[in-house]
């Protein structure tokens, strides 16, 4: 239902979206049997633990927080200062306040 109109990548094609799409049953299955898991206070099958397992591989691959040094290659040059940045130094020791206390 989500996935209508959107493109999806052959397999083996490295493609974020498609990806994603692809883990959603493999994660939600996964889940499923963490939940029963849970309910009856047991340790999975090798089956279940091996499903789990590829689960934990997809969320690891496909969902990265903080894992990247940079956002854009320029950030990764010697010298390279945010646009937001340029001329912050000098608009504030041009300040005649120093400080707001």
């Amino acid at each position: 239902m989500f996935q209508e109109n959107i493109y999806v990548a052959p397999e083996g094609v490295a493609h974020q979206v498609s990806d994603l799409i692809r883990a959603l049953p493999v994660c939600v299955e996964a889940d499923k049997i963490a939940s029963t898991l849970r309910r009856e206070k047991r340790e999975p099958t090798l089956e279940e633990a091996d499903k789990i397992a590829k689960a934990e591989a997809m969320r690891d691959i496909l969902i990265q927080v903080n894992a990247f040094d940079h956002l854009t290659d320029a950030e990764g040059q010697e010298g390279y200062v945010r646009p937001a940045l340029l001329g912050t130094e000098e608009r504030l020791a041009a300040l005649e306040r120093k400080r707001f206390a």
